[in-house]
């Protein structure tokens, strides 16, 4: 923290430079600075460019949406069941009735169990907690822990006290508003408005857990279609070597040469970015065709050698390639997109105008298909693919298309060339694959985070039809009696009294559908 404020401080001394040398300069446009709290940058950051990993305060309101849902899924249970079974103890509310117990007292009593059940659960949970948290941390990649700031506890005794108040306020007034004879005789009255008030609870309770099982299911059609969609490219079996020197970089061509003679070494070539790029692309204005406004479109850059298309399986939609050498440092490939932004059907070497180190001119002599060199979070985007001599940025990556088979020799093949050429070169390599699924790890996890937590409330939830099915039964005892004694089968009787809980989950279906669609679609 220290060392962070002190940074913090010299970024502030810099900043205030700057605004003094802007105000004492001639020129017109000015610029804006604003300082971002320290505690701010994880969660509220998607519009500053970096390459710092960002949080998403999306997830944490969703994953607290759902522990509400848990929560009142919960409450809704132990209304449920405590009025399912008080039945089992009419005589000893009659008796204190007729002590002269009175119903504040008795509300007063069944809050008190209500809240001691809730501390009891909370003790339980705080223990399963603190024994499971260390296997979460490990998948879930995260550092949490229970015991870092006060202000947990002060949000778990607040859940602690609304939960004990919302599951056993209900049963405390309708136990306690019961009149002493009925208690007695067992003629307990139900009343039309409190067995709805159940069914309601249990709709409700249905409701929440179908559209638990909706999001479940989008989110795990989400994984799979990131899984197997089309990318545009062949992202498998590419490794990708970092440029970290003047020497190499002047060496390319050699290295690439070298590279190839590898056995294993399919092709290979040369690029400022590659797809799934941790590091940003970076963006150009450019101006044509149809882009004739004066400050021109924002389009995503990327330099590129002769290579590139073969060895990222790219395809091209029409035109032609780069010439090996420098023939075609003027010339450019445009993808789709970019191709309908400037209305260019063919490539017919069409000139464009972009703003790199200075304004220059180029000619459109390809369009490829659109490829997503970015997370499919973000949508297709205009591309152009400039020669790797270009004014905008120079190339900082090597990729070979190798086979599965003897890899670490490759790799060893590939270090001994580098360190041929440089040798204070740091090799560093990865595989595009391994971080294409970068971008989606956190989703993987909160998929399995989201089934887990989806199977638990829906078991919780027909613990609830399990406490209203109970109480259904002890309220028709006598009725099917009756009919087992004129001959009524097992499979009839289920089926009598099942007939009310399907309807009750189907009108939940009905109510949830609308709502899980409109929500997950947002």
């Amino acid at each position: 923290l220290l060392n962070a404020k002190a940074s913090a401080r010299d970024a502030e001394t810099k900043i205030n430079r700057l605004v003094a040398a802007n105000k004492s300069s001639d020129v017109s446009e000015k610029s804006n600075y604003i300082l971002q709290p320290l505690r701010d940058i994880h969660f509220y950051s998607d519009d500053i460019e970096n390459s710092f990993s960002k949080g998403n305060i999306t997830y944490i309101y969703i994953f607290s949406i759902i522990a509400v849902f848990v929560l009142l899924i919960a409450c809704i249970n132990y209304m449920n069941l405590t009025t399912a079974g008080f039945a089992n103890r009419a005589k000893e509310i009659a008796v204190r009735k007729v002590a002269g117990a009175s119903r504040k007292t008795l509300v007063e009593q069944f809050l008190s169990e209500a809240f001691l059940t809730t501390v009891v659960a909370l003790v339980l949970a705080l223990g399963l907690v603190q024994i499971l948290l260390p296997y979460f941390n490990e998948f879930a990649e995260k550092q949490l822990s229970l015991f870092t700031d006060y202000r947990i506890w002060l949000g778990v005794a607040a859940v602690m006290f609304v939960v004990g108040l919302v599951s056993g306020v209900y049963p405390a007034l309708f136990q306690s508003n019961l009149k002493p004879i009925q208690l007695f005789k067992s003629k307990i009255n139900i009343g039309k408005g409190n067995l709805s008030l159940r069914r309601s609870l249990v709709v409700f309770q249905f409701a929440l857990s179908i559209i638990m099982i909706i999001a479940t299911a989008v989110v795990y059609m989400q994984i799979r279609f990131v899984n197997t969609k089309d990318m545009g490219f062949k992202k498998d079996q590419l490794v990708v070597v970092d440029i970290n020197s003047g020497k190499v970089r002047r060496s390319a061509q050699t290295i690439k040469t070298e590279f190839s003679k590898l056995a294993q070494v399919q092709s290979v070539c040369v690029s400022s970015r590659v797809p799934g790029e941790w590091k940003d692309i970076p963006k150009i204005k450019v101006k044509g065709g149809e882009i004739q406004n004066a400050e021109g479109a924002d389009m995503y850059f990327l330099g590129i050698d002769d290579q590139f298309l073969k060895t990222y399986q790219v395809s091209l939609r029409s035109g032609r390639n780069f010439y090996a050498g420098a023939a075609d440092s003027s010339a450019v490939i445009i993808n789709e997109t970019a191709a309908k932004n400037f209305g260019i059907a063919e490539p017919e070497e069409q000139l464009i105008e972009m703003q790199g180190n200075g304004p220059f001119k180029a000619r459109v002599i390809g369009i490829v298909k659109d490829f997503n060199f970015q997370s499919l979070r973000e949508p297709l985007a205009p591309m152009i693919l400039g020669f790797q001599n270009n004014p905008v940025q120079s190339i900082d990556y090597f990729t070979a298309r190798i086979p599965t088979r003897d890899v670490s020799k490759t790799i060893a093949g590939m270090d001994a060339i580098l360190h041929a050429i440089d040798q204070n070169h740091l090799f560093e390599y990865h595989f595009l694959d391994k971080q294409w699924y970068l971008f989606y790890r956190e989703d993987h996890i909160r998929e399995t985070i989201f089934i887990a937590v989806a199977v638990l409330t829906i078991l919780i939830a027909c613990l609830g039809l399990f406490g209203l099915a109970i109480y259904a039964a002890q309220q028709r005892i006598k009725e099917i009696g009756i009919r087992k004694v004129l001959g009524a089968s097992v499979s009839s009787l289920v089926a009598l009294l099942s007939r009310d809980f399907l309807q009750l989950v189907s009108i939940a279906a009905v109510l949830a559908f609308p709502v899980a669609w409109f929500v997950m679609d947002k």
